[in-house]
C-alpha cells in the first residue's frame, strides 16, 4: 500500500497551459481521502506554487513541500524549516567563475528572494513565476548564507522567445537591446559537460532545453524525499514519485514505485518502474487510478 505521493510541478501536475486538469485535481483529492500524503517535490520556490497547494488544500501545517531541487523542506505555510541545504560562499564562487568562463547566465534562490546579477527575460519570468522580490547584486561580492540552489542558464532572443512560448500566459515583453553576447553554442548544454567544469562538486540538473539547477552534490530532490519520509515513518516502498527533467532523476530512482511522465526526457523514463501518460493527458490522475485507488 502506498502511503506518500511525491509531484512535481511544470511538466508533472501542471499540463502545457500550467493548470492542474480537473482529473488530476480529483485523483489528488481522492488519494488524500485514502489517507495517501501529498508531497509538492519542486525546482520552484514554496511562494511560486503556493496558489496551486490552496486549489488541492494543503495548506496546512502537517503538509510539506520539497522546493528549489531539494535544497529546502518547509512545511505548507512555510512557518516550520525542516532542512535546508545552502550553498557557502567557495561553492557560489566557483559558479559563477564557470558560468562567467562559458558565457552562462546566473541567478539565485534565497527562501524569499531571487538575486540577479543582470537583467534578461528569464530572470524577469522567474521571479514572475516563483513570486519572489528581485534582488540585483553582484555575485562576486555576496555576502550571504541563505543560498539554496543556483541557476545557469542561457540566452538570447531567439531563447527568450521559447521561454516566453512556455510561459504564454505571462505577459513579460522581451526587450532585444539588453542581448551583447550570444546565447551558448547547443554542444555546451549538458549537464555532464557542465558538472566536469566544476569538479563535480554540485548537483548539476537540466530543467528546461536552456536551464540547470545547481544544488550541493549532496542535495536533490531524491535525498529530500528520503529525509522527509523517514521523519514521517514512511517505508521507500510505500513512496510513488512522479517526474519528467533531470531534477526528477534521483527522486525517481529512490521511490518504490518510480514514475516517468509521458513528455519526459528519454533518460528520465529509462530510470523508470512506470512510464504514464503526459502531463496533457493527466499522467498523475492516471497513476493514482492504476496504483493508488486501483481503478
Amino acid at each position: 500500500m502506498y502511503k506518500m505521493l511525491v509531484l512535481d510541478v511544470d511538466g508533472t501536475l501542471l499540463d502545457s497551459q500550467k493548470l492542474i486538469t480537473c482529473r488530476n485535481k480529483a485523483a489528488i483529492r481522492k488519494a488524500i481521502a485514502a489517507g495517501v500524503k501529498v508531497v509538492i517535490s519542486t525546482g520552484r520556490s514554496l511562494s511560486g506554487i503556493t496558489g496551486y497547494l490552496k486549489e488541492l488544500d494543503l495548506i496546512r501545517e502537517d503538509e510539506y513541500t520539497i522546493s528549489c531541487s531539494g535544497a529546502i523542506i518547509a512545511n505548507n505555510t512555510n512557518s516550520k524549516l525542516l532542512h535546508g541545504a545552502f550553498l557557502t560562499q567557495e561553492d557560489i564562487s566557483l559558479i559563477c567563475s564557470a558560468a562567467e568562463k562559458s558565457g552562462f547566465y546566473l541567478n539565485a534562490y534565497t527562501r524569499d528572494s531571487l538575486l540577479v546579477q543582470e537583467e534578461c527575460y528569464y530572470n524577469e519570468l522567474d521571479g514572475h513565476l516563483n513570486s519572489l522580490k528581485k534582488v540585483r547584486i553582484d555575485f562576486s561580492d555576496v555576502a550571504t548564507d541563505d543560498i539554496a540552489k543556483m541557476n545557469l542558464f542561457t540566452e538570447d532572443e531567439a531563447v527568450a522567445a521559447y521561454f516566453k512560448q512556455c510561459f504564454s500566459d505571462v505577459d513579460i515583453p522581451i526587450d532585444p537591446a539588453i542581448y551583447t553576447r550570444p546565447a551558448v553554442p547547443d554542444s555546451l548544454l549538458d549537464s555532464d559537460r557542465i558538472s566536469k567544469k566544476l569538479d563535480s562538486r554540485f548537483n548539476v540538473m537540466k530543467t528546461t532545453k536552456y536551464t540547470f539547477d545547481l544544488t550541493r552534490r549532496d542535495t536533490s530532490k531524491g535525498s529530500s524525499v528520503k529525509l522527509l519520509a523517514e521523519k514521517l515513518g514512511i517505508k521507500r516502498e510505500e513512496i510513488i514519485c512522479i517526474g519528467d527533467s533531470e531534477n526528477d532523476k534521483q527522486m525517481i530512482e529512490y521511490a518504490g514505485l518510480g514514475v516517468a511522465m509521458g513528455n519526459a526526457y528519454d533518460n528520465i523514463k529509462a530510470s523508470a518502474d512506470y512510464v504514464t501518460l503526459s502531463n496533457d493527458q493527466s499522467g498523475v490522475a492516471h497513476v493514482v487510478d492504476k496504483f493508488i485507488l486501483r481503478n
